[in-house]
């Protein structure tokens, strides 16, 4: 099943692009499957170790105390911040083999979405995907804008899919 493919022409070998609603739909799933492993990890981590920002029930929110040394207040910026490059491994770790393998996430798998070579359309080389993956940081850090393109790029591509040379492509009506 492909939910919102846009073709863009009707000759019978053209593509099913994937549109921007249907790689967001796959996009919150996958993030949804990432959070579940994620989430368990890092807990554990933190009550093992006693890393990460602690919450002051009263305030509702993460805060420092008053009374921590200056190396205890650095020490807990250094804990929270390999948190958070424990996270983006633990993500890469997950997203890679997929894209790998099958070319696609959890998220795309189920809406019928697979990651291509541009040119060819067959399965991108092992540095598109990986160019690919990178690219997600200045996609993301323009405000979003390299992904929002998506929506209104002929062929679908956000600012990801153009520095890595693939498309998203959904299967075509006689695949399903």
């Amino acid at each position: 099943m492909v939910l919102f493919a846009r073709k863009k022409d009707d000759s019978p070998n053209a593509p099913n692009y994937a549109d921007f609603f249907p790689r967001m739909i796959a996009a919150v799933i996958d993030v949804t499957l990432a959070t579940i492993i994620i989430v368990p990890v890092i807990s554990v981590i933190e009550m093992t170790f006693g890393v990460g920002l602690h919450v002051d029930p009263t305030q509702g929110s993460a805060s420092i105390d008053n009374e921590i040394s200056l190396y205890e207040g650095l020490m807990m910026v250094v804990a929270n911040g390999g948190m958070i490059a424990l996270q983006m491994v633990i993500i890469t770790c997950l997203v890679l083999p997929f894209w790998f393998y099958k070319y696609s996430t959890p998220g795309k798998m189920l809406l019928g979405l697979r990651i291509c070579d541009a040119q060819t359309l067959g399965p991108p080389s092992a540095k598109q995907l990986i160019i690919r993956y990178l690219g997600y940081i200045p996609a993301i850090a323009i405000a979003g804008i390299g992904l929002i393109m998506i929506r209104f790029n002929k062929r679908c591509r956000g600012l990801h899919d153009i520095m890595a040379g693939t498309v998203v492509v959904g299967r075509k009506k006689d695949e399903e």
